[in-house]
C-alpha cells in the first residue's frame, strides 16, 4: 500500500508544475496583449493631440445666442412654466394645510 504513494506524489507534483506553466503562459500572453493595447492607445492619443493642435470649428458656448424673437419666446415659455409650477406648489401646500387643520395639527 505504501508503494502507491510514491506514484501519486510525483504525478501531483507534475500536474501542479503543468498548471503553473499554463498559468505563466497565459499571464505572459495577457501582458503582451496589454502592451499592444497601450501602444494602440498611445497612437490614438497622438492622433488626437495632433488633430487638436489644428484650428477647428469654434467651440459652442451655451446660452441664448440666437434670434432675439426666439430668445424672447423662450423666456416667455420659461416664465409660464415657472408660474405653473409655483401655482401647483401653492395648491399642494394649501391642500396640506387644509388636511393639517382638519386633523387639528395646526391652527
Amino acid at each position: 500500500m505504501s508503494g502507491i504513494w510514491w506514484l501519486v506524489w510525483p504525478a501531483e507534483v507534475a500536474l501542479a508544475a503543468a498548471v503553473l506553466a499554463l498559468l505563466a503562459r497565459r499571464l505572459w500572453r495577457d501582458v503582451k496583449a496589454l502592451g499592444r493595447e497601450v501602444e494602440a492607445a498611445g497612437t490614438h492619443l497622438d492622433r488626437l493631440a495632433s488633430a487638436g493642435a489644428t484650428t477647428g470649428p469654434p467651440r459652442h458656448v451655451p446660452g441664448a445666442t440666437g434670434d432675439p424673437e426666439v430668445v424672447a419666446k423662450a423666456r416667455e415659455v420659461r416664465e409660464r412654466i415657472r408660474a405653473q409650477r409655483d401655482g401647483a406648489r401653492a395648491a399642494r401646500l394649501a391642500r396640506a394645510v387644509a388636511r393639517w387643520r382638519r386633523a387639528r395639527l395646526v391652527r
